[in-house]
């Protein structure tokens, strides 16, 4: 994962500002683990966030763009979507509780379009040192997608790994696409969804991160697949598989043991702590 830059200072966040921003929110739910978050050596929190409003941004498919690291009172005074605006403050909003750790500064690392339209990764970073991510729909009103974060101590990709599925999630299981984002290796130069029937599907990556999903087939199911990331020269260098289970995704890495089918491979039933 690519350092943040540190900042001098940081300002404090207005309260007015949060509250006139978090006003727009229905309550928010808080979740201590994240079921989806697969392989994290400690809980990772979660915050489902449903943004309301009536600014409509489209993102060009797959036109990536990052920025520097900005403080959260910057970013509220910046020019990004209002719905990311909303999100990130409904975040601040919901840890500005003694004992929990509050995110001190933003950063814009994804941008694409998904089946839903516009569509926005940020990476959060803590007060106390966490690192998350937020995902953010920026084409709706009411959203497409909800968006969420989750974050938790700062852990970089497991040894001899190319890419790891950090999050996932689906607000209507069957119905509406299910997003998934993760880290990614300086050597890989593509990441893509492979399906049994052969097609392939981009998953947009920036700046060591990615941003990809999957849409459910007419019967409201998802499928067993496999996420290959590639070098420059188009040799894979990583792989996970796609396992569906009950309408619900389980992000695998690939162990060399078993099968190469997706569909093999996904036959052993998912990890205990899926939820």
């Amino acid at each position: 994962m690519n350092a943040l830059r540190k900042l001098a200072s940081v300002n404090p966040v207005p309260s007015d500002s949060i509250d006139q921003l978090a006003a727009l929110l229905p309550p928010i739910p808080t979740i201590n683990a994240l079921p989806r978050r697969r392989g994290l050596p400690a809980p990772r929190r979660f915050v489902l966030v449903a943004v309301a409003t009536a600014a409509v941004m489209a993102a060009p498919a797959f036109a990536l763009r990052t920025q520097l690291a900005q403080t959260i009172h910057d970013f509220l005074a910046s020019d990004a979507p209002s719905q990311a605006k909303t999100a990130i403050a409904a975040i601040v909003k919901d840890t500005a509780v003694p004992g929990r750790g509050t995110p001190d500064q933003v950063r814009l690392v994804v941008t694409t379009t998904g089946p839903d339209g516009g569509v926005q990764l940020y990476e959060l970073e803590f007060a106390n040192g966490d690192i998350g991510t937020a995902v953010v729909d920026t084409s709706n009103d009411p959203p497409q997608i909800g968006g969420g974060a989750s974050w938790g101590p700062p852990r970089p990709l497991p040894p001899g790994q190319a890419i790891d599925v950090r999050g996932s999630g689906v607000d209507f299981p069957g119905k509406n696409a299910f997003y998934f984002d993760g880290i990614v290796n300086p050597q890989v130069a593509s990441v893509d969804i492979a399906y049994p029937d052969g097609h392939n599907q981009s998953v947009a990556t920036a700046t060591g991160y990615m941003l990809g999903w999957i849409q459910p087939d007419t019967d409201g199911h998802y499928g067993d697949g496999e996420l290959l990331a590639r070098d420059a020269e188009g040799n894979q260098i990583g792989r996970f598989d796609i396992c569906e289970f009950g309408r619900d995704l389980e992000f695998r890495p690939h162990n060399p043991t078993m099968p190469t089918d997706p569909t093999a491979a996904c036959a052993i039933p998912p990890t205990p702590d899926h939820g």
